[in-house]
């Protein structure tokens, strides 16, 4: 809303990482009950999403980056021309992201003397 108001975008637009899917849907919910028009990829109808008729959409790191349908998405030109942010979710996960099963470890961890 503020961005719009500011003159930056005609359908500006929030993308919002987050691997929580029922925080996800809560936070859906919230925005559209205060008036932001929110989305959520792949339970939201397809045109309204590539179309940017939402003000937040919400994905998972594996939807925004698996499926070829979104990457290609967040490349057109109605996205490159509304996105005003991206957030991160629950950003401390990133290191998991896209790993499975049991051999996933946490991330290397560097003392200063090793330079990290």
């Amino acid at each position: 809303m503020v961005a719009k108001k500011m003159g930056y975008n005609e359908n500006p637009v929030v993308i919002v990482v987050s691997p929580l899917v029922a925080l996800t849907e809560d936070q859906v919910k919230e925005a559209t009950e205060m008036g932001i028009t929110a989305m959520q990829l792949g339970v939201h109808d397809e045109v309204d999403i590539t179309s940017s008729r939402c003000q937040l959409l919400f994905g998972s790191p594996e939807s925004w980056l698996l499926n070829k349908k979104w990457r290609d998405m967040l490349g057109s030109d109605v996205f490159q021309a509304n996105v005003i942010g991206i957030i991160v979710d629950e950003v401390h996960l990133t290191y998991k992201w896209g790993r499975t099963g049991p051999s996933v470890s946490p991330a290397p961890r560097y003392s200063s003397e090793e330079g990290g």
